[in-house]
């Protein structure tokens, strides 16, 4: 699932060396952090939400026949002050 996960931001942004997958794992959930250039967080998320949106679908349905949830969660990145 990270694989697709990659897959897809990277082929989203415009910086792919820069994105980052964190993978978190429950009893029954598995999380995925995202972390991408700060530039490219808006081509992540999609106008109105739509591609991770559509991210989130995909792999809620592939997790459910696999019989565990999945979360995605993007992590800003922190500003330097």
């Amino acid at each position: 699932m990270e694989q697709i996960i990659t897959s897809i931001v990277k082929n989203l942004v415009d910086h792919p060396d820069k994105v980052k997958i964190t993978r978190l794992e429950g009893t029954a959930c598995k999380v995925f952090e995202i972390e991408a250039d700060p530039s490219d967080v808006k081509y992540v998320v999609g106008e109105k939400g739509r591609h991770i949106n559509a991210l989130r679908t995909l792999l809620q349905s592939i997790a459910k026949k696999q019989g565990y949830s999945v979360r995605i969660e993007i992590i800003q990145p922190k500003k330097k002050i």
